[in-house]
């Protein structure tokens, strides 16, 4: 297929992007979702979390598909039908039990414990184990003396690698967490604040991560304008304006930001060797104009370095 318009082959090459994230996204869910329910998975973490990656109508499509919300998250056992329902609200569903429902769907599935599903009220323990009943492909056992000690044995032997004991590590509390026989109430208040600080701390880490953005973009176009400066506009040393690109070039030339773009940081070099050409400092030029062809062998300076060896 040739397409001579400029926007269809826009429009196609953006579509083609799409369909080859959804179909990558679809199978590894696809994998994380199987495995979820084998004995271990349905167990030990019986159900699961929509988690959408930004606030939008996902709320409203979980309650129509008869999801129910649990101190306002939404959660349903692994074996809920609502999983089956989710990729139906969609005009482009995939069908799908699991991310990706649909070609425009961004969200994510979290494990629940068992003892969270407990407490939240989600399921009572025996529909927990009525629901582990539903495992397939893999070793049944259970939690218990020589089963647990010989499943531990055969993961050992099979991955050849230093395994803990299980029925140590089943057994160790979390720190802070309520004792294994606390009444349910003890143990919501628990889950609850531990729901407060992981939401706390994805805000933090969220509003990090712009900060970080808005200072790696400030440094981008302030090499960007630097360059502009010197290259087309006469600035001497001892000017005002010489101290300000002075002060610009010893941050370009520090700044982590640039530690995964080498051709960035190489002409933050040259900034600086050009600098040092009006400061007729040769030594310090040859130097800055060496740094800037290792982290970029396709500038042309080496009759400039050559000529100044």
């Amino acid at each position: 297929m040739v397409l001579t318009d400029p926007k269809a082959w826009i429009s196609h090459y953006g579509e083609e992007q799409n369909a080859i994230r959804v179909a990558e996204s679809t199978e590894r869910w696809r994998g994380i979702y199987g495995a979820g329910f084998d004995y271990y998975g349905l167990s030990q973490w019986p159900a699961w979390e929509l988690e959408p990656l930004w606030e939008n109508e996902w709320p409203r499509r979980w309650e129509n598909c008869g999801g129910v919300f649990y101190d306002g998250r939404m959660i349903a056992m692994k074996s809920a039908p609502v999983w089956g329902k989710l990729s139906g609200t969609f005009p482009d569903g995939l069908g799908n039990p699991y991310p990706q429902y649909s070609l425009t769907s961004y969200v994510y599935l979290k494990p629940v414990g068992d003892r969270e599903t407990w407490a939240l009220g989600v399921a009572s323990w025996e529909e927990i184990k009525e629901q582990s009943r539903l495992a397939s492909d893999f070793e049944q056992f259970t939690r218990s003396g020589d089963e647990i000690r010989k499943w531990a044995e055969k993961l050992r032997r099979e991955q050849n690698e230093k395994w803990v004991d299980l029925q140590e590590w089943l057994n160790t509390p979390i720190p802070g967490e309520p004792a294994k026989d606390a009444p349910r109430e003890e143990w919501l208040a628990f889950f609850k604040k531990k729901e407060r600080q992981r939401v706390e701390k994805a805000r933090e880490d969220r509003e990090r991560v712009q900060a970080e953005t808005v200072d790696k973009n400030r440094v981008f176009r302030l090499l960007e304008t630097s360059e502009y400066q010197d290259g087309y506009t006469i600035i001497v040393p001892g000017d005002e304006r010489w101290e300000i690109l002075a002060a610009a070039v010893n941050e370009l030339v520090a700044t982590p930001h640039f530690d995964s773009y080498p051709k960035w940081k190489a002409r933050a070099w040259l900034l600086a060797a050009n600098m040092q050409k009006k400061l007729m400092r040769q030594n310090d030029e040859l130097e800055c104009l060496r740094e800037a062809l290792r982290l970029d062998p396709k500038l042309p300076i080496k009759r400039r370095i050559k000529s100044l060896s």
